[in-house]
């Protein structure tokens, strides 16, 4: 049985110009524009009781005991029903919310924040930056190829 990381890399090997980096426990695709974000799975632990995972899109983050919900989540990062919107105060990213595109508008779905970077500038005014790869696009039928 191959690790879950060779399968990753496996299944990106349908997308030949996508840039990813990897190691024994993790792989990372990194975007190939400005408005794109990172997305990474790490394995976290390994046992005779299973694996644990973390997905990462750039500092938000899920974790994960099945081994297919992570793949999932890791392939859902790299298309277009996927967005992360970014939440910064000079300059310091403090706060990720990540949406999901349910055919009508955006819906949060899940969301991470760093309160030790919120707090330390709290008295200045936010910056948000919307965050969407675009590798797999669902709408033009590529669902079957997301990783």
């Amino acid at each position: 049985m191959s690790t879950i990381i060779e399968e990753i890399r496996m299944k990106m090997s349908k997308f030949p110009n996508a840039r990813l980096e990897q190691d024994p426990t993790s792989i990372t695709y990194l975007p190939d524009n400005a408005d794109g974000f990172v997305v990474r799975l790490v394995v976290l632990h390994e046992s005779m009781a299973g694996e644990w995972y973390s997905v990462y899109y750039n500092g938000s983050h899920e974790e994960f005991s099945h081994r297919g919900s992570a793949i999932l989540t890791f392939g859902f990062g790299l298309s277009t029903g996927c967005r992360v919107r970014e939440y910064s105060r000079s300059g310091e990213a403090y706060r990720w919310v990540v949406d999901v595109w349910d055919s009508v508008r955006w819906k949060p779905d899940w969301e991470i924040v760093r309160f030790s970077a919120a707090l330390c500038r709290a008295w200045r005014r936010p910056t948000v930056r919307l965050l969407q790869n675009r590798l797999i696009d669902l709408d033009a039928g590529n669902a079957a190829c997301a990783a």
